[in-house]
């Protein structure tokens, strides 16, 4: 390598020279870089150019015995020496500015002025040697020889560099990681290079790291430049985009504050733009859209029902105008053939005429009360495909299906909780929110004032036991319909009771338990479910009466509401898991009705009394497979999702939930099909045949009962199926991604019972 360096050294100074000028010229058109930071990389970079020019000269006059040689050797050498110092001298300039602008000092460290001082005696120690042969001298053959003092001029370079490097680790923090790391090398590799000069003489090791490092140290500058840009950018993009959020922010303020004032609504519907909006812009962003068009989505739909003429005629903002009147919209046209249909809608009118449906059923109008989340759901499992855009409606359902407890709705005006406290003047004029029962035991407490009237001297509470979609007592028509309301009897403290629908209701006196202890105003109740069968205990002071209800079926639920008569109830707290309260002991007062008792083919009958409670074993598909069945709603219910489902799955041992369980698909016989899976993909084509005249009759047909085939077609990951029942068409294609394997299929459903199963392979 040395052998090598000492061949090429000429020609590497003559590189490195150029490479120097060239960088010199860059500096000086780049504009980027702060005034004095620029001058001292002009003057390192000309510099260094310098240094090594002058040492490739020194070493080619060497031993020219001409006066040219003569003058050249003498000039080039003092330059060499004295340039080394003067590079030093632009690092300590380059350092400075740095330190005083990025590094944030305000007053320079003591030991740089001192560098100053040191690179300028060491010059004149150089002009000195000169004359006395210190550092050099010249012998008669025209040749550089070290003199007696040469170890001196390494002094000062070495002391220069060593303070600048204290400054640098002191200041470390302060500087670019970049710039740092480039300071460091320009002053440490020169520093190593000299040491190994010392005992390599012939070579100009220091010379040549100096340029190189000094090279680098554009180099790097340039990086930090980029950075600094990079990051000015992102703060002046991020400026910008604040901006435009602050103006969207303020738009919205604006256009929420005065939107109230352009529609024309009662007091209680006030809020049903900003609403909407909200629905609209969560059905965009769920739909995969920009944030541009989710923002276009939110501001049409919080002035969609607007009636001011600027926004429907606005030439700037044309999309604003779209979402007006979208609850005319009909994805199918309806029957006006000159209508807009299908995707020709502007996905923008699609997206509000859905949020703005969903926001109507959920919130108060008028004298109407929000629909209960499920028939909210029912609307849309029905009106898909022909009122509302089937993929978004997808999104509306699933949007529906995560909000567990139903909090995407308009608060409800003065809507009693459980917890609220209970005036009743005269019987059921007031009514809590119901406890729901379950099979987890609950105890309910409270407190009762009682208010005697003379004319009506009964004062009490009393217990209703009912079951609804949104667990409320209701008692006119319309809310009966829409909520599923059962009513399955009333209690009273003393033991009489009231049977409506409930098959049967029981009453015993009970044993007082003495550690309940209560006073004259503590009551307290409770309850536990098992199957179709409710017991519920009912405290006062005077005793206790255990009230055992059979219900109409295992599928309902059941609640428990407070109310009274001449008397107001307060502190209401429930507690959960009560022990000493068991639902498997309760007695039983009527037969379990089952819709399985017929006949039993290949896979036993099941009857599936919620939503997947239970299912067939699985069944190994193969090309060619085919499933009937006799299937049917059970009498109790409701929804058009009360029917049977088709999971196609895979389990190390065949059945559902087993080891390495993938679920593939799930089908539903009202045609709403899962799509998306892990471990799958599903396309589905449903349609409604000429057997379909409307949902209702859908139901009315599952409740009957009919005959069900299930075909399935299988080629290497590919699974097709197909069923047709009552008016419903389904063919889904279901993609296995992780190849060709085992394919099975079980049947289960919700409120629904499966019977005469038979296998065809």
């Amino acid at each position: 390598m040395l052998e090598f360096l000492a061949a090429h050294q000429l020609n590497l100074m003559l590189a490195l020279s150029g490479i120097c000028g060239t960088i010199a010229i860059f500096v000086i058109v780049t504009h980027a870089l702060p005034y004095r930071r620029k001058k001292s990389l002009i003057g390192l970079e000309i510099t260094a150019m310098l240094l090594l020019s002058f040492d490739r000269l020194a070493y080619i006059y060497s031993g020219d015995l001409t006066r040219t040689g003569y003058i050249m050797v003498r000039l080039t050498n003092f330059m060499v020496f004295s340039l080394t110092l003067m590079i030093s001298l632009f690092v300590n300039f380059y350092l400075s500015d740095l330190l005083l602008n990025e590094g944030g000092l305000e007053k320079l460290p003591g030991r740089m002025p001192v560098i100053n001082y040191l690179c300028a005696a060491g010059v004149l120690l150089i002009v000195i040697s000169q004359f006395t042969g210190w550092y050099y001298y010249f012998d008669e053959f025209n040749k550089y020889q070290r003199g007696p003092l040469f170890i001196v001029c390494y002094v000062f370079p070495t002391v220069v560099t060593l303070l600048q490097l204290t400054v640098i680790l002191q200041y470390r923090k302060n500087l670019a990681r970049g710039i740092y790391l480039s300071l460091m090398l320009f002053l440490i590799v020169p520093l190593v290079a000299s040491i190994f000069q010392i005992f390599l003489y012939g070579l100009s090791l220091t010379n040549i790291s100096i340029v190189g490092m000094g090279a680098l140290l554009y180099i790097f500058a340039l990086l930090d430049i980029n950075e600094r840009v990079e990051e000015n950018n992102k703060l002046t993009i991020e400026s910008v985009r604040d901006g435009q959020r602050k103006m969207k922010r303020l738009f919205v303020t604006t256009a929420k504050t005065l939107v109230d004032d352009f529609v024309d609504a009662p007091k209680e519907e006030k809020g049903h733009s900003v609403r909407v909006a909200h629905y609209a812009r969560m059905i965009a962003v769920e739909a995969g859209l920009d944030e541009d068009k989710c923002d276009r989505v939110y501001c049409a739909a919080l002035l969609h029902n607007t009636n001011d003429e600027s926004f429907k005629n606005s030439e700037e903002f044309p999309y604003l105008a779209a979402g007006f009147n979208c609850e005319d919209v009909r994805y199918d046209g309806g029957d006006d053939p000159t209508r807009l249909r299908g995707d020709k809608i502007p996905a923008i009118v699609r997206i509000i005429a859905i949020a703005d449906a969903y926001d109507l059923m959920t919130s108060k109008q008028g004298d109407t009360d929000p629909l209960p989340q499920a028939v909210v759901r029912e609307e849309f499992v029905k009106g898909q495909g022909n009122r509302f855009d089937p993929d978004y409606t997808d999104i509306m359902l699933s949007l529906i299906d995560k909000d567990k407890k139903y909090k995407m709705r308009a608060e409800i005006p003065f809507a009693k909780k459980a917890s609220d406290e209970l005036v009743a003047t005269y019987y059921r004029s007031d009514v809590t929110r119901g406890f729901s029962i379950t099979t987890a035991p609950v105890r309910i407490k409270f407190n009762c004032k009682h208010n005697i009237d003379p004319e009506n001297p009964y004062s009490g509470p009393a217990i209703i036991l009912f079951d609804s979609l949104d667990g409320f007592v209701h008692s006119t028509k319309k809310s009966i319909e829409e909520t599923r309301y059962v009513e399955y009897g009333e209690a009273w403290f003393d033991g009489n009771v009231i049977t409506t629908m409930a098959k049967q209701i029981k009453v015993t006196p009970v044993e007082m338990v003495s550690i309940m202890n209560l006073s004259e105003s503590e009551y307290m109740i409770e309850a536990v479910k098992n199957s179709d069968h409710i017991r519920l205990r009912l405290y006062d002071k005077n005793g206790c009466v255990e009230m055992i209800a059979a219900l109409p079926a295992t599928t309902k639920t059941a609640y428990v509401s407070l109310t009274g008569e001449n008397c107001i109830l307060s502190d209401m707290v429930t507690e959960k898991d009560v022990y000493d309260l068991k639902g498997d002991d309760i007695p039983r007062l009527c037969e379990e009705v089952r819709y399985t008792n017929r006949l039993e083919s290949d896979v036993p009958n099941i009857q599936i009394d919620g939503m997947r409670t239970s299912s067939t074993e699985g069944i190994k598909i193969n090309d060619g497979v085919r499933i009937m069945l006799h299937a049917m709603s059970l009498p109790i219910a409701s929804l058009v999702w009360h029917c049977p489902y088709i999971i196609l799955f895979y389990s190390d041992d065949g059945k559902i939930m087993g080891p390495n369980y993938k679920e593939y698909a799930l089908i539903r016989f009202d045609g709403e099909v899962k799509t998306l899976f892990s471990y799958s993909e599903n396309t589905t084509a449903v349609e409604r045949t000429d057997k379909f005249s409307n949902w209702e009759a859908f139901k009315e047909e599952n409740k009957k009962g009919y005959e069900s085939t299930i075909t399935f077609q299988k080629h290497k990951n590919k699974v097709i199926t197909k069923t047709e029942n009552a008016g419903i068409s389904i063919v889904n294609t279901t993609i296995i991604k992780d190849g060709p394997r085992e394919v099975y299929v079980a049947l289960t459903g919700d409120e629904c019972a499966l019977t005469d199963i038979r296998i065809f392979k």
